[in-house]
């Protein structure tokens, strides 16, 4: 962790940290001295992180299920005592196609993860933060 950086002693959590955008967020962060909470579903790319910044701590997470959003928070919280920025960065975009080439269910699912994970995960932090 870069002592004395823009984001020293701040508490960060990154969600979709495990790879791509998320993981140069993560390094960002890092880099920055904030202390570095990520989440994501792949678990080998986030403890490849993990390896590559040791001060960075990993929790599995699928923000679509609350519950899990829920010890995500509780666990960050326990670890760091506060959480000063969470990054919404969980998402997929998928390949363009007709609608017609589309399922209900997988628009759903698009929505769960893009959507209403960024407020379930707001709506948590709000209440394990606040209350």
């Amino acid at each position: 962790m870069a002592a004395g950086g823009r984001y020293a002693g701040k508490v960060v959590l990154v969600t979709g940290g495990g790879r791509g955008i998320g993981a140069g967020i993560v390094r960002a962060f890092a880099q920055s001295g904030a202390q570095v909470v990520f989440c994501d579903k792949d678990e080998s790319g986030s403890r490849a992180l993990v390896r590559e910044l040791p001060e960075t701590v990993f929790i599995p997470c699928d923000v679509t299920r609350e519950e899990e959003v829920e010890t995500l928070i509780a666990d960050t919280i326990r670890l760091f005592g506060r959480l000063d920025c969470v990054v919404n960065n969980a998402g997929y975009h998928p390949p363009p196609q007709w609608p017609e080439e589309t399922s209900a269910q997988g628009f759903r699912q698009l929505l769960e993860l893009n959507l209403l994970a960024a407020y379930t995960l707001a709506k948590v932090r709000a209440g394990a933060v606040f209350v």
